[in-house]
């Protein structure tokens, strides 16, 4: 595990990060290349 994996904001943020995946993961595909482009 890196040194950077060990700070509490890392890993909140990083299930911030999951939850979106998962919840996007059931957008339709045209709805998904417009949420990407924004990144």
């Amino acid at each position: 595990m890196g040194p950077h994996k060990r700070f509490l904001a890392w890993q909140e943020c990083n299930k911030l990060v999951l939850a979106v995946y998962k919840t996007t993961a059931s957008f339709p595909k045209h709805e998904l290349y417009g949420l990407t482009s924004q990144a």
